[in-house]
């Protein structure tokens, strides 16, 4: 059995994927600056320049920068509730048994 994939999008000839890449790299920009503010506030943040930029690189190709953002930041605050939640019902258990 053989699968053929989709070939990748080519880029057109015309000017007009400038505009978007460039909107892109803007985006890119202003996100590393908001970081870069923030982690010169609060030194022990430093590690938010680099969540941005890897953030909105890893993007699927198609997907607008905001929306590929606000499904990365939904898929931590889901991972934190998760975790959360792990954490809470681990120590409801050792309290449950450090009374036995």
């Amino acid at each position: 059995m053989q699968f053929h994939s989709d070939p990748a999008p080519q880029p057109k000839g015309d000017d007009s994927t400038v505009p978007a890449a460039a909107h892109q790299s803007i985006i890119r920009a202003v996100a590393v600056a908001v970081c870069a503010t923030i982690a010169r506030e609060r030194p022990p943040l430093r590690v938010c320049m680099w969540t941005a930029p890897i953030v909105l690189l890893t993007t699927q190709s198609g997907v607008p920068i905001p929306i590929g953002a606000a499904y990365r930041a939904s898929e931590v605050i889901l991972g934190a509730v998760i975790g959360g939640a792990f954490h809470w019902s681990a120590e409801v258990l050792v309290r449950r048994l450090s009374r036995l």
